[in-house]
């Protein structure tokens, strides 16, 4: 017996509520699966630009900025990243 025909003999005798809630997780793993399709490795490879060092990035991120936005900037978001992402209160040192 395969796993499909197990899976319909089960629902038979599963509560209409079960059934339900089946379904709508393997409408979600479906959905999931087809957004998350893996990337073929010759895409990969083909690349139009070469990657960029992390500094580079970020340079040019604020490339563009004037400097009263920079100074606007969190000076210390690796030292209290809970606080920028949880906002939790910063650590007194």
């Amino acid at each position: 017996m395969t796993t499909k025909e197990q899976l319909l003999k089960e629902s038979e005798q599963a509560s209409e509520s079960l059934v339900e809630e089946v379904f709508s997780f393997l409408v979600s793993v479906k959905a999931w699966h087809s957004e998350n399709e893996p990337v073929q490795p010759d895409s990969v490879l083909k690349r139009d630009r070469p990657s960029k060092p992390i500094w580079e990035i970020a340079q040019d991120l604020i490339q563009d900025m004037t400097i009263e936005e920079i100074a606007q900037l969190p000076k210390d978001g690796a030292e209290q990243p809970d606080h920028y992402i949880y906002g939790i209160p910063k650590r007194q040192e």
